[in-house]
């Protein structure tokens, strides 16, 4: 805080934000997708193709079988302003893996030859005997 006494008459120069947010990225993140700027759009167009995902240390193909958009809250718009993002439509994906692969939620990285390396937070939804489904939300 400031010893200096407020002056109506002569107040403080307003700060303009940069208008590019800056993002601290630790040498293991580089070249590593900002996840705050991902799309729909940008999974859609590997919809049926393999990713590596690795989970509890054992790195297994799934494949991206759903991408759906969400429906959108006001709020959204208001977070991505505040962060100096595009706003982007909240969606979901579905990662399709052999049942043997299930391991709980968690973060799990994530690996696609175009796409790169990035960690996101899954979660089993569903399966048969043969497959585990794990869903990707994306706000």
């Amino acid at each position: 805080m400031s010893d200096t006494p407020f002056d109506p008459d002569n107040p403080p120069a307003k700060v303009e934000p940069p208008a590019e947010p800056p993002v601290a990225v630790s040498p293991e993140d580089e070249g590593k997708p900002l996840l705050g700027r991902l799309t729909k759009d940008d999974f859609e167009k590997h919809l049926n193709q393999s990713f590596r995902i690795t989970l509890e240390d054992e790195a297994v193909d799934f494949t991206l079988v759903e991408v759906t958009e969400l429906p959108r809250k006001v709020s959204n718009a208001e977070v991505a302003k505040a962060l100096g993002l595009a706003e982007r439509a909240p969606f979901t994906m579905i990662f399709r893996g052999p049942r043997e692969a299930e391991s709980g939620q968690g973060t799990f990285a994530v690996e696609h030859p175009e796409m790169g390396h990035m960690s996101l937070f899954m979660v089993p939804v569903q399966g048969t005997d043969e497959h585990i489904d794990y869903e990707v939300i994306f706000t």
